[in-house]
């Protein structure tokens, strides 16, 4: 297996150095995040909902 170089040269930072993608995953994972909250909330009103609620 051939090992990654340590240090990328300029035309490898250009590649990586793509702040539009970086935003698009923090946002992307922001989504997921919030998606699978209310669908944990969901899950939680109708698995339990003989529960009293805590308000």
């Amino acid at each position: 297996m051939a090992s990654a170089p340590s240090s990328a040269s300029p035309s490898d930072r250009h590649c990586y150095a793509r702040p539009e993608w970086s935003f698009a995953g923090i946002l992307v994972v922001g989504v997921i995040g919030i998606l699978s909250d209310l669908a944990i909330r969901g899950a939680n009103r109708l698995l339990f909902a003989w529960r009293e609620s805590d308000a």
